[in-house]
């Protein structure tokens, strides 16, 4: 099957999707017209959720759907606008969360708590930048820049990798310390992680022992990260035995986890195997089962301890329920040691799974494979055979195909594939009119300078690889030359 048949399947799909989303709309706009306030309480809050939740277009405001309710004689409760906020926030819908904070205390005059204050200023950050929220930060009274409130500004400036600001801050965390938490020191440690300060790190951990501090797993979990990166290898072998014996800390699968891959990573395999072998007497214990032989998959896979693989995915299958993540990290285990035979196996067994919904990114691992080695008969069976199967590719699937296909100048196939790749890009910056330029040139006509402005913006949005720009460049330019 060729990309144009994929096309027009998709293409046949979506009209079949959007007259049933037709259909079920006015069927739950007349449920909602008839029905009496008699819902319970916690199911009329879930049902002002479900309104919001299908606006996912971040440009569109929440607003007039908030209002519609309110018009309805719908009840409003605060606490329950903190969970919408809350889970809007959890999904990265943070320009929404944001407006619905503004419309709870704006609108509705609830008064708003230290948390609420504290989750605004970092929604304000997410979404307008520093600037802003500092400037928010600034306009806050003094009597309400309690803790909470200092910590998301820390929070703020850790993100914004803003070490001076940071540092300002510390002195009005240390006055609010007043249960002695080690959470600031976990935040600004991160930071000084994150831009390889490793001296003002060490000075950090002395002034927690000076101040009477004690550590939590998150300042194990930092420090570990920190010999990481800086390939101290002895550094992580003393600090787990400090860990070990430390009496406040008892070591998690994630502490241990975190070590193992640091050890493998670094060419240790013997100890990154015996900790990883400690994981596994953990994960009976632990409530993230699920994670944890995650975790397992990708260590001993990193290892490339392939029967062990094996070992813990027949494990985890007669312990625990596999969905679809457990699939997609089974997989990329095993492509991580090129066992694509193995990886196969597992899609079949997956695809014989009745009970999953099908999920695009399974597939995409075997796509991205195939494409790499050329085999792109397989890439684009696989992706019809997805597409009959009710599942939509992703912008990965088409662009692993461009990819490729340019990678071999088959150009033609790839402004295919490139088509289907930017309709379902989700950046504001592309432009329709300078991808047609740019695609009409692969096809022989067009205007040269937008098709490098076009170029250009996909260098900057990290679209293709600089081989694979490089290539269209050279391609159209050659198409430019002839044709002048």
């Amino acid at each position: 099957m060729n990309l144009s048949s994929l096309s027009r399947m998709l293409f046949l799909r979506s009209q079949r999707a959007a007259h049933q989303k037709l259909f079920s709309y006015r069927s739950f706009s007349s449920a909602q017209v008839n029905r009496t306030d008699s819902t319970p309480y916690q199911d009329r809050n879930e049902s002002l959720y479900r309104r919001i939740s299908p606006i996912g277009d971040s440009s569109a405001s929440i607003t007039p759907v908030l209002e519609q309710w309110v018009q309805e004689g719908r009840d409003v409760d605060e606490h329950a606008l903190r969970r919408i906020i809350k889970e809007l926030t959890r999904y990265g819908r943070y320009k929404h969360a944001l407006e619905l904070s503004h419309w709870m205390s704006d609108r509705r005059y609830f008064p708003l708590s230290h948390v609420d204050i504290g989750g605004r200023l970092k929604l304000i950050y997410r979404v307008s930048g520093l600037e802003q929220a500092e400037t928010y930060f600034n306009n806050i009274p003094i009597q309400l820049r309690g803790w909470v409130v200092l910590m998301d500004m820390l929070y703020c400036y850790s993100e914004a990798k803003q070490i001076t600001k940071a540092e300002l801050l510390m002195p009005l965390l240390h006055q609010n310390n007043k249960f002695h938490k080690p959470s600031p020191y976990n935040i600004i440690m991160d930071l000084y992680s994150k831009m390889a300060s490793w001296d003002k790190l060490k000075a950090c951990l002395l002034k927690m022992e000076q101040d009477g501090i004690k550590w939590d797993k998150y300042t194990a979990g930092i420090q570990l990260g920190a010999y990481i990166q800086a390939s101290d290898v002895d550094g992580i072998e003393h600090l787990m035995n400090k860990i070990e014996s430390h009496p406040d800390i008892v070591p998690d699968f994630a502490t241990y986890s975190l070590a193992a891959r640091g050890f493998i990573k670094l060419g240790r395999l013997e100890k990154g195997l015996e900790l990883t072998k400690r994981i596994e007497g953990l994960v009976r214990k632990t409530k993230k089962r699920t994670e944890a032989f995650h975790e397992l998959l990708g260590l001993y896979s990193s290892a490339g301890e392939r029967d062990h693989v094996y070992r813990i995915w027949n494990w985890y299958k007669t312990s625990e329920t596999v969905y679809n993540r457990g699939y997609i990290r089974m997989m990329d285990s095993l492509m991580k040691m090129d066992d694509v035979e193995g990886a196969e196996k597992i899609f079949e067994e997956w695809e014989s799974s009745k009970e999953l919904t099908y999920d695009f990114r399974i597939p995409n691992i075997l796509i991205r494979s195939y494409c790499k080695k050329g085999l792109f008969d397989k890439a684009e069976s696989l992706i019809a055979k997805g597409i009959e199967s009710q599942g939509n590719p992703t912008f990965t699937t088409w662009y692993s195909l461009a990819d490729a296909y340019l990678q071999v100048d088959r150009v033609s196939k790839a402004a295919d594939a490139l088509k289907e790749a930017i309709a379902l890009h989700n950046s504001s910056h592309l432009s329709k009119d300078t991808l047609s330029t740019c695609l009409e040139y692969l096809e022989g006509r067009g205007d040269m300078s937008k098709a490098d402005s076009f170029m250009e913006t996909l260098k900057n949005e990290e679209i293709f690889s600089t081989v694979v720009r490089e290539r269209m460049l050279d391609y159209i330019g050659r198409k430019f030359s002839n044709e002048a």
